[in-house]
């Protein structure tokens, strides 16, 4: 079974078609490239497989559940991680506190209550998604930044950056 399935998806704008009758199959632990021009409908496809866009036509399913009106918050629950072109970060944060971000969302099994009452789930909860961020910052050799600001990375590590808070997320597709 494939892990993702975009079947015959057009995406018109008023009456411009972006993407028009594509299928993309990714099987689970394949690797697939998109290739083509500036304006091919790369990244319109890509937003519509992350739920940011929805198809005029086709369909996209996650695991042979059908996700093509699911929004992009529900599919990224679903395990669907997403970089962008544009570099989304938490400037102000540090590079640790970007990561935590990130393993925190994915990893989070706390209750708002345990969160504002700081019950001693939540410090262990904290401490485990500590790990994972710690984990991160050695496998991409980012430890040297790990208390910078991200915004003041250099574009290159700030690219790694957001491949690590991706990946902390722990998902079966990233886009």
């Amino acid at each position: 079974m494939s892990t993702l399935l975009a079947q015959s998806v057009t995406i018109r704008f008023g009456g411009l078609t972006a993407v028009d009758d594509a299928t993309v199959e990714v099987p689970e632990g394949g690797f697939i490239g998109l290739i083509g021009p500036n304006g091919a409908g790369k990244t319109t496809l890509f937003n519509a497989i992350g739920g940011f866009l929805t198809p005029t036509r086709g369909r996209i399913t996650l695991d042979g559940r059908d996700i093509t009106g699911m929004p992009a918050a529900a599919r990224a629950r679903l395990g669907i991680g997403r970089t962008f072109q544009k570099l989304e970060l938490f400037g102000r944060m540090s590079v640790f506190d970007n990561l935590m971000v990130a393993a925190e969302s994915a990893e989070s099994r706390l209750d708002i209550v345990s969160d504002i009452l700081s019950l001693p789930r939540r410090h262990s909860e904290e401490a485990r998604c500590g790990r994972i961020a710690e984990e991160m910052l050695r496998t991409l050799d980012l430890e040297w930044a790990r208390d910078r600001r991200a915004a003041d990375l250099p574009v290159g590590h700030a690219r790694l950056l957001e491949l690590g808070r991706a990946l902390c997320t722990k998902p079966k597709l990233m886009l």
